[in-house]
């Protein structure tokens, strides 16, 4: 984002290829966005969740910011990938 943008919604449709190949659904993963020069996790998040063959949506108290970044944990012994990544 070159400019700042307001946000209150993020989804994440996660890569599992279980079965096949080497990608997992992370063990968990946060939402964190740059304030001021700092990362910082949103606020008031809802849940995080993991789920297969779907977007998993996480809710926020609303922040403007130039930047997002997730903080994933994969599970161990294993990848992960995203397919999709949206911001509203």
């Amino acid at each position: 984002m070159a400019a700042p943008t307001a946000l209150r919604r993020v989804e994440v449709y996660w890569f599992d290829d279980t079965g096949r190949g080497e990608c997992r659904l992370p063990a968990s993963w946060l939402l964190l966005y740059r304030e001021e020069g700092s990362w910082r996790e949103v606020p008031a998040p809802s849940a995080y969740p993991v789920g297969v063959d779907r977007y998993d949506a996480v809710d926020f108290g609303p922040v403007t910011t130039t930047g997002l970044r997730l903080e994933v944990v994969l599970q161990e012994g294993w990848a992960a990938g995203i397919h999709e990544w949206r911001v509203e």
